[in-house]
């Protein structure tokens, strides 16, 4: 009976050294392809962007799932005011990119500062709310301590975890 108990504990003690080996390797993978992402464009699922004002422009990308009729997106301020509509027509499915020239509905460049896109789709009679995505530089990434996973860098978007990257660009 003492040997069976033994036996268990032996089989526990090897089992969790192989579960700690697994996940330090699957987080050092991890590490690696986000670290080959600074330098590079990245396509993060954010509504919010931070812009250095003077007319930037900010390029991202609405989710659509299913046929749509007509695209819009609102570009809000940090106070909730709006500050420009974008009409984008009917899209199809999958990611309708979009780009927001930096300035308001009058055309005058923005102040410097965060804002918010509100990006909504009408079906029919139904007006739906649908996802938004910025495209951002990464300019570095860290590694997190027990567990925390990565989070990335950027000037535009401030930190984000990695498992918000959408897409990356060359």
């Amino acid at each position: 009976s003492q040997l069976a108990q033994f036996s268990s504990a032996s089989g526990i003690e090897e089992l969790q050294t192989a579960f700690s080996d697994f996940s330090t390797s699957i987080y050092s993978d991890q590490a690696l392809q986000a670290a080959s992402l600074v330098g590079r464009d990245v396509l993060v699922a954010s509504e919010l962007v931070r812009t250095s004002g003077a007319g930037e422009s900010v390029n991202g990308a609405i989710e659509i799932d299913g046929a749509s009729g007509s695209v819009t997106l609102d570009v809000l301020d940090a106070s909730g005011q709006l500050v420009q509509t974008l009409e984008l027509g009917v899209q199809q499915p999958g990611n309708a990119a979009f780009s927001w020239n930096g300035t308001d509905a009058a055309g005058a460049p923005v102040a410097p500062g965060i804002y918010q896109f509100n990006a909504r789709v009408v079906r029919a009679d139904q007006v739906e709310s649908v996802p938004t995505m910025v495209r951002t530089n990464v300019g570095s990434v860290t590694l997190g301590r027990n567990g925390e996973g990565v989070t990335i860098n950027s000037g535009s978007l401030g930190v984000f975890s990695f498992a918000d990257v959408r897409q990356i660009f060359n």
